[in-house]
């Protein structure tokens, strides 16, 4: 900083005193005169005592600026100062000018401060030069600029804030400091540094709350000034649903997924739980669990903060049955080794020649029919619904050199063919042997090896009585792709979600067998999410899609088929006038409901809790304070789609009671019950929808047709029947449930008993007999106690030891049970 005074030294005797007046300098000593130079560049006020505004004592005159000089600013404030001055910098003015006279100017603070508004309404822009000017007492004039950056902005959250997360990513301004607190009570869950590209990591010291509202702070001190900016009420949301990320094959022992963060998860074989973990900070989690069997269904339940989320139902797969025994022209056998407990099959052009279990220990041995030479056999396994690809084997005879050998794919671990009886057969890789084998007498073999790399040339030749054959060469070829794992898709979703398998290059989407979208896969089973928004094919529930991936090479693997889903509608329970809560239930996959008035404007969203139950708050809403009126609720899922709206009404305080239903049973064909004195409409709902409207009767006595609903054919289905008066007003409900009639319990009956005596369940009013050809004989009679006896006297078909008849319970309904088998004693 270039001084504008230039000060010349000199000595002097001890105690003078020096004076400076105007030009001049005046040196009084009581014993000696001394002299000294002073040079300035400004003028010196002629009298100092007379003119005190200006003095040449200062130096090191500065000015700093205070304030962020970012875009979007329209206050600039700072301080100017020098050194040596003993005047102080009061009376310094300073003049602050931003695009050509939009600044303003003014006399610093006592202590060199100064703060001002640009004119009008003029922000900083980026790139604008800020020119500070300042003007100090002693004279010194200094210009300063400073360069206006860019707006500082909010920091950006990549990670998706749900409860559960302990680790937020996210970018912000290089190297400025992150502050991640609670936005309503303001606690520090963490802090960091953003890197010199932006990006920040912060690890929380506790999982995220369902329901709180998180805020991120970014600050920044450089040599624009301090600026700070804060992303605030950010919400956190529902715990991710867990999800299994490993792949659940036919003797898995590891089981290994994802869900929300310190979660304890557990694991479930179809309504047994076989092990339990805890998820990482980072939701990762993996279990222990016995071998898996191909064909069960798996669900994994994720517990934190007393809430448990639940994944979709997972099924292991079966895999092909790998290891099969050769099979020749005098073969009555095919042995081999599949899944315990699995039904193998082995067909012939379609048509089964054989079954068989696989034992405890993997191993099966089917009795076949002898085949003809060249015949080939299918063989599958099957265990509950899900059935394995085929392996296929051809029947042999014996050959001169080894030919037709089985295709080898990556997955391969053996390969069969034909050879000489008793040759050794080698299969060789890149000159090394990797397997060998005798063939049979009937010249088959089969050599087992190692699996190998798509490409892999592999030279298989035999030997007998020292001499080799020619090499036959085959090429490894890449095992067919698996299906793509498909998300459950909504009407209304905007992405399709879906999991790429193994060895994915590209997941295509077709529709109607047209290829629609394709997208590319950069990272190993990576998720995708497919834009679908404006395809209206896929608009309507019902609709059906296909997923397929492709290799590297362009080849397509296993086909996945998806459905469109409509959102499912919410159940809403009756609402009461000054009732606290509407509440109700929702399916799988809700996240958010919403309560509107009957002019379809929005009220309120309310609250779903683990279990699908939900509840808005009703209370302070005009709408709802008024009986008859109407209201609706809706339900969102995770991925945006709305269901349909449900409507509800504000029923008086007080309901009609709810009906009585009379037992019903799953062979019923009518449903019949009494209804309160105003009913005029009687209801039959299943799961929470109306389904039938039933007929009343004079005296109160209702009665529904429900012969033709599948839903009502399940012991223990439940259902519901309600009322309406004729002001439309819902009654109390009446909850019911599915029964059956149960098989008379029928005690031994001896040739020349007079009675056939048994027991029978509640509800029963009579029972039958019936010969073994099922024609009935005669009806008998059932007591209080539940007791029965049918006379047997005169019944020719009761007469011969060793023959069956039969025994069945009936209802007041003309309901009859299952029959219990009798067979004639001695």
């Amino acid at each position: 900083m270039k001084l504008k005074y230039k000060v010349m030294t000199t000595a002097f005797l001890a105690g003078t005193c020096v004076y400076l007046f105007g030009e001049t300098l005046g040196v009084e000593t009581p014993t000696a005169k001394a002299a000294v130079a002073l040079e300035s560049t400004n003028q010196i006020p002629k009298n100092l005592l007379a003119d005190n505004t200006i003095s040449p004592l200062g130096f090191y005159h500065y000015i700093t600026i205070d304030s962020s000089l970012r875009a979007g600013k329209n206050v600039v404030s700072g301080t100017i100062g020098m050194f040596g001055d003993p005047l102080g910098i009061t009376g310094s003015t300073v003049i602050v000018d931003v695009a050509g006279g939009k600044g303003f100017s003014q006399t610093v603070t006592s202590a060199g401060n100064f703060t001002g508004r640009l004119s009008g309404s003029r922000q900083l822009q980026e790139g604008e030069v800020v020119t500070v000017t300042a003007n100090f007492r002693d004279g010194n004039t200094l210009v300063e600029t400073f360069t206006v950056k860019a707006k500082f902005v909010a920091p950006t959250i990549k990670t998706d804030v749900r409860e559960g997360v302990s680790v937020l990513t996210g970018t912000a301004e290089a190297k400025s400091s992150i502050l991640v607190k609670d936005a309503q009570w303001g606690t520090v869950f963490g802090n960091a540094l953003a890197s010199s590209t932006g990006e920040w990591t912060v690890y929380l010291s506790e999982p995220l709350r369902e329901g709180k509202y998180i805020a991120v702070r970014a600050t920044l001190d450089d040599d624009s000034g301090s600026a700070e900016a804060i992303r605030d009420f950010v919400p956190i949301g529902a715990a991710v649903n867990p999800t299994v990320t490993s792949d659940l094959a036919n003797g898995s022992t590891t089981v290994s997924g994802i869900s929300a963060g310190g979660a304890d998860v557990e694991l479930w074989n179809e309504g047994i739980k076989i092990g339990t973990t805890t998820a990482d900070r980072l939701g990762n989690w993996s279990a222990a669990v016995k071998p898996l069997l191909g064909g069960d269904t798996m669900l994994v339940k994720a517990t934190l903060f007393n809430k448990t989320k639940e994944s979709i139902t997972y099924t292991v797969s079966l895999g092909k049955i790998e290891q099969v025994s050769l099979v020749t022209t005098n073969s009555t056998k095919v042995k081999g080794k599949g899944a315990v407990g699995a039904t193998v099959s082995v067909k012939e052009s379609d048509r089964e020649i054989g079954t068989g279990m696989v034992d405890e220990n993997g191993d099966f041995e089917i009795t076949i029919p002898k085949q003809a030479e060249g015949k080939t056999l299918s063989i599958t396994q099957s265990r509950k619904d899900t059935t394995s690809a085929a392996t296929e084997i051809t029947v042999a005879k014996g050959l001169d050199k080894v030919s037709e050998v089985s295709a080898v794919t990556t997955d391969s671990t053996a390969l069969t063919g034909k050879g000489s009886p008793e040759a050794t057969v080698s299969v060789k890789a890149k000159g090394v042997e990797i397997g060998t084998a005798k063939v049979t007498s009937t010249g088959d073999f089969t050599v087992n090896i190692a699996k190998q790399e798509e490409g892999t040339e592999l030279f298989i030749t035999q030997s007998k009585d020292g001499d080799e054959s020619e090499a036959t060469k085959i090429t490894v070829e890449t095992a067919l792709l698996k299906e793509p794992i498909i998300s459950t898709h909504y009407v209304g979703a905007t992405y399709l979600t879906v999991k790429a398998p193994e060895g994915a290059e590209k997941v295509i989407l077709r529709i109607g067998g047209k290829i629609i979208r394709t997208m590319n896969v950069t990272t190993p089973n990576q998720t995708l999410r497919f834009y679908v928004n404006d395809l209206p094919a896929l608009k309507t529930p019902g609709a059906t899609f296909e997923f397929v991936a492709q290799d590297s090479q362009g080849r397509d693997g296993k086909v996945a088929t998806g459905t469109v889903k409509e959102v499912p509608e919410p159940t809403v329970a009756t609402y009461k006038l000054g009732g606290v809560h509407i509440t109700g239930r929702v399916g799988t996959d809700i996240t958010r409901i919403s309560l509107y008035d009957k002019a379809g404007l929005l009220l309120r969203n309310g609250q779903i809790e683990a279990d699908g139950t939900f509840k808005i708050l009703a209370t302070n809403l005009p709408a709802l304070q008024v009986v008859g009126n109407t209201f609706s609720v809706r339900a969102t899922t995770a991925s945006g789609a709305i269901s349909e709206a449900v409507e509800g009404i504000v029923h008086p305080g007080v309901l009609s009671a709810a009906p009585t239903i009379v037992d019903y049973y799953v062979t019923d064909s009518y449903m019949t019950g009494k209804v309160a004195p105003n009913a005029v409409k009687v209801f039959l709902r299943i799961d929470g929808r109306n389904v039938r409207i039933g007929t009343i009767a004079a005296d109160g006595t209702f009665r529904i047709y429900t012969n033709d609903l599948p839903e009502l054919k399940e012991v223990g289905a439940q259902f519901e029947v309600v009322t309406q008066d004729a002001n439309y007003f819902y009654s109390e409900i009446a909850v019911g449930s599915t029964n059956f009639i149960e098989a008379p319990v029928v005690s031994t009956f001896r040739v020349g008993q007079a009675y056939i005596n048994g027991t029978v369940a509640k509800g029963v009013t009579r029972v039958s007999v019936h010969d073994k050809s099922g024609t009935l004989l005669r009806y008998g009679q059932v007591y209080e106690n539940g007791t029965f006896r049918i006379y047997a006297v005169g019944l020719d078909a009761l007469q011969n030891v060793g023959e069956s008849f039969s025994v069945r319970a009936h209802n007041e309904n003309g309901n009859r049970s299952k029959e219990t088998k009798v067979t004639i004693q001695p």
